[in-house]
C-alpha cells in the first residue's frame, strides 16, 4: 500500500520547479527590456551633439559667415577660426553697424509724406561710445548716417534696406521709401545701419597716436579682433588687409593662346608672409597643428594632412589644397570657420573645414560697360592715320612743324572708351580680325547682342535705335548736341568749353601755337551729337537682362551668361544660358573668352562714397564727407 504523504511532495517539487523555470525566464526579460533601454538612451546621448550635415545647409552657414561674419560674442570661442578676426566682406566694407537691437533703441516715429511720399524721416538715433573691449563706434556724429545703409530687422518692412540721403536740422534721417509695394516701416521697429563704406585705417593702425603696429602683418593675430580703426580701409586688393580675397594671373603660351599657368595667391594666405619669415597661427591661416598657445601647447588639428596633397604642404610655393574652379590646378586652402565638431551617422567625429576662392570681379573688362561700335570695326585700327594736308585744307600745321600725324582716338570721355579688343586679341586663334567683337555688340542672325533689336543687325545701337534716350539726356543735359553749331546760331549755347566726344571717336592735336586742333568731334551724326552714344544702355540693377525673347531696347549680358564662360568645367555649366558663349564662339564650339575668363566679367559696381584720407592725428580723422566740410572736425594739419 503506497503512502499518500509521498505523492503529495513529489507534485509540490515541481510546482517550486516551475516557478524557478518562471524566475529565470522573467529575469532573461528583465535584461533584455533594461538593455533595450540602455541601448535607446545611448543612441540619444551620442544624438545630442550630431547636426543636419546637408551639403546646402552647411555651405550657406559658410558662406553667411564669410559675407558678414559671426557675433563678436562668439568669434573669440574658437581659437584656430579665422573668423576670430573680421576677415568677412561686410566688415571690409563696412567696418561696423549701427544695431538698434545693440543700442536699446528702436525706431522713432516716421513722417511719410516728405517728398510725397519719395523720402520718409525719422529721429537720428543716439550714438553711445564704445565699451571697453567693444569696436569703436562706426558713426561718431548723426550726420554720419547719411549715405549710409537702412535696413529692417522686424516689421512689415523686415529684410527691406534703403538709402539714408540726407538729414534734416533737427535731427531727423531721411531715407529713400521702399520699392512699391513694400509696406512703411513704424515706430518701434528694430533697424541696422552699416558704417560709411570705406572709411577705416585698416588693421595695425593705433588711432590713439595715429602710430602704426605690425598687426597688419598678423592676419590671425587675436589684437587683430578688434581693429581699433575699422577693418574697412578704403581700397581693396589681394594684400593682407583683405585676406578673403585671391588673385589668379593667366600666363599663356605665346605660339597657340592656350593658357600654360596660373599664378595663385590663395584667399586667406599670403605666401610672401611665410617667405618673410612669419609662422604659427598669427601668420598661417590654414589648419597646421601649431600650438594655439604657449599656455595649453595643444594642436588645434593634429591629424590634419590636407588629405589630397603629395608631397606635403609649401606655404611658400605651394601646391595648394584643392581645386576650386575645376581647372586642374589647386587655388586654395583648407580654413576652419569655426564650425563645432560632427558626427556620421556611424558615430565617427569630424571637424568641418573649408576651401575658399574668392576673387575680385572689379578691375576687370566689363562686356556690358566697356567698348564702343566703333572699336569693332577694323577701320578703326588703320596704323598709322594721318592727317594731311588736305585735311587741314593747308591751314594748319602740327607743333613739331610737320603736315601730318599719327593720333589715338579717344578723349576719355567715360568708361565705354576702354576698349574690349584684348579679348579677342590674336592669342585667340584663327581670326584676322575679330567678328565675334561685332556679334557681342550687334548679335548675329540667331542671338541678340547686349544692344538688343536683333532684327537690326549691326544697325543696332545702345538705347533705342536713332533715339536720345533719357540716360543720355540725364547724363549730357549741359550739351547743345552740335559744339560747333553755336556759330550759326543753329544750335542753343551749352557748358562745355571744348568739343565732347560721346562716341569717343575724337583726335586732339596742337597747332605750332599750341592750340589744340580737334577732329571727329562735338558734330558726328548731322546736328546731332547725343543719339545713340553708348552711355544710353541701362546697365541698372532693375533693368533686365538676359531676356530671351527679341527686344525693342538693350539687352545686357546676365551674370549667369557670364557665369558659363567663367567656371567652364563645372558639371552644370552647360545648364547656363548660351548667349554670349554662342556669340563669341571661335569656330570650335568654345568662346574666345575661355582663356580670358580672368579678365571679363558681366557687372562692376562702384559705392557711391568719397575716398577718404587719414590724418595726422588718427583720433580726429575724416570718418566721413560731412567731416571734411566742416574744419572743425577735422585735424587742420590734414
Amino acid at each position: 500500500m503506497r503512502n499518500g504523504r509521498n505523492s503529495t511532495r513529489r507534485g509540490v517539487l515541481l510546482i517550486v520547479i516551475l516557478g524557478l523555470l518562471a524566475m529565470f525566464g522573467l529575469v532573461a526579460v528583465a535584461f533584455v527590456v533594461l538593455t533595450s533601454h540602455a541601448r535607446r538612451s545611448a543612441r540619444n546621448v551620442q544624438q545630442i551633439d550630431q547636426y543636419d550635415d546637408r551639403p546646402e545647409r552647411t555651405l550657406h552657414q559658410a558662406a553667411m559667415q564669410l559675407f558678414r561674419g559671426v557675433p563678436a560674442n562668439q568669434a573669440g570661442t574658437n581659437l584656430a577660426s579665422i573668423m576670430r578676426v573680421p576677415h568677412d566682406l561686410l566688415a571690409d566694407m563696412y567696418g561696423g553697424s549701427y544695431s538698434s537691437v545693440d543700442n536699446n533703441v528702436v525706431l522713432g516715429q516716421v513722417d511719410k509724406t516728405l517728398c510725397r511720399g519719395q523720402l520718409f524721416q525719422f529721429p537720428a538715433p543716439p550714438i553711445a561710445p564704445a565699451q571697453p573691449g567693444q569696436l569703436p563706434p562706426v558713426h561718431t556724429d548723426p550726420s554720419h548716417f547719411v549715405g549710409c545703409v537702412l535696413t529692417m530687422l522686424d516689421g512689415d518692412a523686415m529684410g527691406q534696406s534703403t538709402r539714408i540721403v540726407g538729414i534734416s536740422s533737427n535731427g531727423q534721417l531721411q531715407a529713400l521709401a521702399f520699392d512699391d509695394g513694400v509696406p512703411w516701416p513704424t515706430a518701434g521697429d528694430n533697424f541696422v545701419i552699416n558704417g560709411v563704406p570705406f572709411s577705416g585705417t585698416g588693421f595695425g593702425v593705433l588711432t590713439a597716436d595715429g602710430g602704426l603696429s605690425d598687426l597688419a602683418l598678423q592676419p590671425g593675430a587675436p589684437g587683430n579682433m578688434i581693429p581699433q580703426g575699422g577693418a574697412n580701409e578704403d581700397y581693396d586688393a589681394v594684400d593682407y588687409q583683405n585676406m578673403i580675397l585671391a588673385a589668379q594671373v593667366p600666363i599663356f603660351d605665346k605660339t597657340t593662346g592656350e593658357i600654360t599657368l596660373v599664378h595663385t595667391i590663395p584667399s586667406f594666405h599670403r605666401p610672401s608672409l611665410v617667405s618673410a619669415g612669419g609662422s604659427g597661427r598669427n601668420v598661417i591661416l590654414r589648419p597646421l597643428g601649431v600650438p594655439k598657445g604657449a599656455s595649453t601647447g595643444q594642436p588645434d588639428h593634429p591629424l590634419f594632412t590636407g588629405s589630397n596633397l603629395i608631397g606635403g604642404f609649401d606655404p611658400i610655393n605651394g601646391p595648394w589644397d584643392v581645386d576650386n574652379d575645376g581647372d586642374g590646378r589647386t587655388d586654395s586652402i583648407w580654413v576652419d570657420l569655426g564650425m563645432p565638431v560632427r558626427s556620421t551617422s556611424d558615430g565617427r567625429l569630424y571637424k568641418p573645414l573649408f576651401a575658399v576662392l574668392c576673387v575680385d570681379m572689379d578691375g576687370r573688362l566689363n562686356v556690358n560697360a566697356h567698348g564702343i561700335p566703333f572699336q569693332a570695326y577694323s577701320d578703326s585700327y588703320q596704323e598709322p592715320y594721318r592727317y594731311e594736308n588736305a585735311d587741314l585744307q593747308g591751314q594748319y600745321q602740327f607743333a613739331d612743324g610737320s603736315a601730318s600725324a599719327s593720333l589715338p582716338r579717344g578723349f576719355g570721355t567715360g568708361a565705354a572708351e576702354i576698349n574690349l579688343l584684348p579679348l579677342f586679341s590674336s592669342l585667340n586663334r584663327n581670326f584676322a580680325f575679330p567678328q565675334q567683337y561685332q556679334n557681342l555688340l550687334f548679335g548675329n542672325s540667331q542671338w541678340e547682342g547686349r544692344y538688343g533689336e536683333l532684327s537690326a543687325g549691326n544697325n543696332a545701337m545702345p538705347g533705342v535705335s536713332g533715339r536720345d534716350d533719357p540716360l543720355s539726356f540725364n547724363r549730357n543735359f549741359e550739351y547743345a548736341g552740335d559744339y560747333w553749331g553755336f556759330s550759326q546760331r543753329t544750335e542753343r549755347l551749352d557748358s562745355y568749353g571744348s568739343p565732347p566726344d560721346l562716341y569717343g571717336t575724337g583726335r586732339v592735336a596742337l597747332d605750332r601755337a599750341g592750340r589744340p586742333m580737334y577732329f571727329d568731334m562735338g558734330q558726328l551724326q548731322a546736328s546731332d551729337n547725343t543719339s545713340d552714344d553708348p552711355y544710353e544702355i541701362d546697365l541698372s540693377l532693375k533693368r533686365g537682362r538676359g531676356i530671351s525673347t527679341p527686344t525693342t531696347v538693350d539687352n545686357p549680358f546676365s551674370p549667369a551668361e557670364g557665369e558659363r564662360i567663367l567656371r567652364p568645367f563645372d558639371c552644370d555649366a552647360d545648364k547656363l544660358p548660351m548667349r554670349l558663349a554662342a556669340l563669341t564662339n571661335d569656330g570650335s564650339n568654345r568662346s574666345v573668352l575661355h582663356n580670358w575668363r580672368h579678365s571679363f566679367t558681366t557687372d562692376s559696381r562702384d559705392v557711391p562714397c568719397p575716398g577718404l584720407g587719414l590724418t595726422p592725428n588718427g583720433q580726429r580723422r575724416a570718418r566721413h564727407m560731412v567731416d571734411l566740410l566742416g574744419a572743425s572736425k577735422v585735424d587742420r594739419a590734414w
